[in-house]
């Protein structure tokens, strides 16, 4: 659920990347196709953080490994 929130909350992301590529005068066509695949990134980056941390704090899944 953690990576599906991250991936659902790219839209938000979206929306936040797009207005710093205007601000930067980049091409909003060209700006735009980028920032839709790299809103992902971080999103996914900081999600596999929190998994990685909760697994290392011995938070135990609910299958019991």
């Amino acid at each position: 659920m953690i990576r599906s929130y991250a991936l659902t909350f790219a839209a938000v992301t979206l929306r936040i990347w797009l207005p710093l590529g205007q601000i930067l005068q980049f091409d909003f066509i060209e700006a735009y196709r980028v920032i839709a695949w790299l809103c992902w990134v971080p999103n996914l980056i900081i999600a596999q953080w929190i998994i990685s941390k909760q697994n290392l704090s011995g938070y135990m899944r609910l299958d019991g490994f």
